[in-house]
């Protein structure tokens, strides 16, 4: 495994996908800042540590789509150039070939989020504002970060092993991720639907005051919200989502509950899968 991971990391260095993926992830950072720095100048509030909370976890909602690219060119150009094969004939097992690809897979993406994050954090607190969350905080919200990103990394490691052609790989990798969002988008909707309707006015001052509040028609019973968010949670999309809506209020407990499942099974299934693949 060593001599597995020591030679997928000496690949890592001279790989072109990395370093862009690493600029757009530079790109992305200065855009979110500098927009958010044009919003200030307009507004004249010098108070936005809120937006500087949610900048810093805006990241995760989109590294989905860099770890499919990554993950699925890196393992299928091995395909391509028979490197795999070659590995199993001098010696090494399956699993350790598989898991080896993995760790490299969930290194790159811990190493994109910490870039962002740094940036953020270099840049962006300096120019707009302090950040709202404590330390403490931040600590408990990268790790939950961590569990998604490895969430992303085992389901496209998963694909990538799936497939012997390196384009088959990406095509599929991106067409499920694609789907991913589609089906957390879907599902955020109702789940976060509130239980009740209130009738309200504000005053003079600014105050709210209730003067009704009824059930919601639309929603859902027990029985759809069940279902809607053991899907929800149960999939990488919907994981991130989770963390970057609802900040320090995620419910760390199913968090990781939902991720370690979602880890393990696929990759049981992908160690299944590639161990009975004919790599002929």
């Amino acid at each position: 495994m060593f001599k597995l991971l020591n030679a997928n990391f000496s690949r890592l260095k001279h790989s072109k996908m990395l370093y862009v993926i690493i600029i757009i992830t530079v790109i992305i950072a200065l855009f979110f800042i500098f927009n958010h720095f044009k919003v200030q100048l307009k507004v004249g509030s010098k108070n936005m540590t809120y937006d500087m909370d949610k900048m810093m976890l805006n990241y995760i909602n989109i590294i989905g789509l860099f770890m499919a690219m990554f993950t699925s060119l890196f393992i299928g150009t091995e395909y391509d150039y028979g490197t795999i094969r070659n590995k199993i004939i001098v010696g090494h097992s399956r699993t350790s070939i598989y898991f080896s690809n993995l760790i490299v897979s969930i290194v790159v993406g811990i190493l994109l989020e910490f870039i962002y994050m740094l940036i953020v954090i270099g840049i962006g607190v300096p120019l707009l504002a302090k950040l709202n969350l404590s330390f403490s905080q931040y600590i408990i919200i990268f790790l939950e970060t961590i569990l998604v990103i490895s969430a992303y990394s085992s389901f496209f490691t998963l694909i990538s092993f799936a497939f012997s052609n390196v384009t088959f790989s990406i095509t599929a990798c991106m067409l499920l991720l694609l789907g991913m969002y589609i089906i957390s988008a879907n599902l955020a909707y109702p789940i976060n639907m509130p239980k009740n309707i209130t009738e309200s006015y504000y005053d003079d001052q600014g105050i709210e005051h209730v003067v009704k509040a009824m059930p919601n028609p639309n929603y859902p019973s027990k029985q759809k919200m069940f279902i809607y968010k053991n899907i929800y949670y149960s999939i990488p999309t919907g994981q991130a989502s989770e963390i970057s809506g609802k900040l320090n209020k995620v419910d760390t407990f199913n968090l990781v509950k939902y991720s370690l499942g979602f880890i393990c099974t696929t990759n049981i299934i992908g160690i299944y899968i590639f161990k009975k693949k004919d790599l002929k």
